[in-house]
C-alpha cells in the first residue's frame, strides 16, 4: 500500500508543480504526467485538492521550512503530504512514510531526512504552528492576496460569508431531463433508492442530493427506468 501511496504523491507532486510553478492548467499537469489508469483518481483528489488549499498550505508549509531551501518538486511534495495530512483520512503514518519514499521516487534523495523530519514535526507541533501559518488573514481565508482585497472592497458586509462559501465542498447538484421525465417523478426514484434530495424555487430542472453520490448511482439504470437526467 505504501508504494502506492508514494507514487501518488510523487505524481501529484509533479502536476502541482506544473501549475504552481510552470503556470500550467491543473488539467494539462495531470494530462502531462505518466499516471496509470488505476491511480488517476487518486493523483487527481491529491492534486486539485492541494490546489484548493494552495495558500494555507503554503502557509504551513512557509511556517516549517523556516530558512531552509527545497526545491520547487519536493516543496509541492511536501504541500501534498500536508494536505493529506490535513484533509483526508488516511493515517498520518501511512502518509508521512510514503512521502519519504516519494522523494526517492522524484530522484531527490538527498531530502528524504528533511521530509521525515518537516512531517513529523507537523504532527507533533500542528495546533501552534498552524496558529502561526494563519495568523495571517489571507493564508486562513484560502484565497490569493489580490482576491480577498477585492471580496473585502467590493463586499464589506459579506466578504467572510462568500469566503466561507467558496471553501465548502460544492453541493452534488443534477439537472433533470424534463422533456423524458418530470422532476417529482425522478425525485421520488431517487428517494426509493435512498437518495434525498431537494428542489431548487429557481430552477424547475434542478435537484440537490443531500449527500453526494456516484454518477453511475444517479443513472437511468441504476433507478430502474429509461428517462435520462443530465449533469449540472
Amino acid at each position: 500500500m505504501s508504494d502506492t501511496v508514494a507514487a501518488t504523491l510523487s505524481q501529484a507532486a509533479r502536476a502541482l508543480a506544473a501549475v504552481s510553478v510552470n503556470g500550467r492548467s491543473a488539467d494539462e499537469a495531470l494530462r502531462s504526467c505518466s499516471i496509470a489508469a488505476g491511480n488517476r483518481p487518486a493523483v487527481q483528489a491529491i492534486t486539485l485538492g492541494s490546489l484548493r488549499w494552495y495558500w494555507r498550505l503554503e502557509a504551513l508549509a512557509t511556517v516549517l521550512i523556516g530558512k531552509a531551501r527545497l526545491t520547487p518538486v519536493v516543496r509541492a511534495l511536501l504541500l501534498s503530504a500536508l494536505h493529506q495530512l490535513e484533509y483526508s483520512r488516511n493515517p498520518p503514518e501511512i502518509t508521512v512514510s510514503s512521502a519519504v519514499d516519494a522523494v526517492r521516487l522524484l530522484k531527490q534523495p538527498h531530502a528524504a531526512g528533511m521530509m521525515n523530519a518537516l512531517l513529523r514535526r507537523f504532527l507533533r507541533e500542528r495546533a501552534s504552528l498552524s496558529a502561526r501559518a494563519f495568523s495571517d488573514q489571507v493564508a486562513a481565508s484560502a484565497h490569493p492576496g489580490w482576491l480577498y482585497a477585492a471580496l473585502r472592497e467590493a463586499w464589506p458586509d459579506n466578504w467572510q460569508q462568500i469566503i466561507d462559501s467558496n471553501n465548502a465542498h460544492p453541493p452534488f447538484a443534477l439537472r433533470v431531463n424534463l422533456s423524458k421525465v418530470d422532476r417529482d417523478t425522478y425525485q421520488a426514484r431517487l428517494q426509493a433508492q435512498g437518495m434525498i434530495s431537494q428542489s431548487l424555487a429557481w430552477s424547475a430542472t434542478a435537484l440537490v442530493l443531500e449527500q453526494p453520490a456516484l454518477a453511475t448511482d444517479t443513472s437511468p439504470a441504476a433507478l430502474g427506468q429509461s428517462h435520462p437526467c443530465d449533469p449540472p
